[in-house]
């Protein structure tokens, strides 16, 4: 089944972005979009400042940044 995804920003005045995307895509693949779009959306880059862990793999050493655990924000 090839779903398309649709992300949309309105600021309510003169800003809007709307983005279609990933038809046939994976989930990471996904989630890469989406966040490329919400880089787009606040002019930063939040790629560089988040980890998107492989659910595929157990460890990655390949992040250095902080790591949000749900159990500790209990």
């Amino acid at each position: 089944m090839n779903e398309t995804y649709n992300f949309h920003y309105t600021d309510g005045e003169t800003r809007s972005i709307q983005v279609s995307c990933c038809p046939g895509a994976t989930w990471p693949e996904v989630l890469e979009q989406f966040v490329g779009f919400m880089s787009n959306v606040y002019g930063y880059d939040i790629r560089g400042k988040i980890a998107i862990a492989d659910p595929f793999l157990l460890h990655d050493d390949s992040w250095y940044g902080p790591v949000f655990n749900p159990e500790d924000s209990l």
